[in-house]
Formats: C-alpha cells, structure tokens, sequence
C-alpha cells in the first residue's frame, strides 16, 4: 500500500488517501498505488462533486441553500472552507446560512470519501435601505 492506510471505522479518522479509501470503500481488491492519477490503475474513479444550489452568493437576508449528489450517499460539509471529514456537519436537507461563509461539500459512503469535493463562496452584504449618499441624497 505505499506506506498508505484506511481505517474501515468511522470513529477512526486516519484517512490518509482519499482515492486509497474511495477504492477500498468501492470493493477494490488493492489500493492505487503512489503516482496513480484519482481514478487509481486498479481503482474506481471518485464521484462527481455534489452540487451547491443558491438563488445567489450574495445576499443580505439569510439564504436557503441545497446540495445534491447521488441518491444514497452522506453529505458532510463545512463553512469556514475546510475539507469536510466524517465528522463534519451532516447535510439533512435544510441548510440557512445568514452570515458570509465558504461552504465546502463532500459525499460519503461507508465512512469513506466517494466524491470530489465542491466549494462555493457566499457573501452577506448590507442593506441599502436607508443609507445616504455621499450628497445627503438617500436611496428609497
């Protein structure tokens, strides 16, 4: 295994080679070796990275946001732009978010990583409501 390992437990977060437990989460006789592409000579390629769904990455009122990906598979994500891990937040459905974050998704499966990860920038801003122009004008 090139000095690589996967643990099978999920309260063991020693994954040290997505594409190695991806494999083995898939069934893979032997993990890819060192210097295999993220396919694996011998492994299965990872899934698509699940979808993030937003009316906007801009907003001023919290904002609903959906991610999707394959049926069966464990979202877990993130909104600081870490790489989401098996104990990251568990995506349920229903995801609001009301202040600027950089939300980061990925799809599980087994306690394994089975997709690329996706990242998608939201921004809260300010209302313009009642605020002045530089000339005292006010925006209505």
């Amino acid at each position: 295994m090139s000095g690589r390992r996967c643990q099978s437990r999920l309260d063991d977060i020693a994954i040290t080679s997505v594409v190695a437990c991806a494999c083995l989460a898939a069934g893979c006789s032997a993990p890819p070796d060192e210097g295999d592409d993220a396919r694996g000579e011998r492994g299965i390629a990872l899934l698509e990275a699940p979808r993030i769904v937003a009316s906007s990455d801009v907003f001023v009122d919290p904002i609903a946001i959906r991610i999707e990906s394959e049926p069966g598979l464990v979202l877990r994500y993130t909104l600081d732009g870490r790489e989401p891990t098996i104990v990251d937040a568990r995506y349920d459905g229903l995801l609001r978010i009301d202040d600027s974050a950089v939300l980061r998704t990925r799809a599980f499966r087994d306690g394994f990583v089975v997709s690329e990860s996706a990242e998608r920038r939201f921004r809260r801003v300010e209302s313009m409501e009642g605020h002045e122009e530089p000339d005292g004008d006010s925006h209505d």
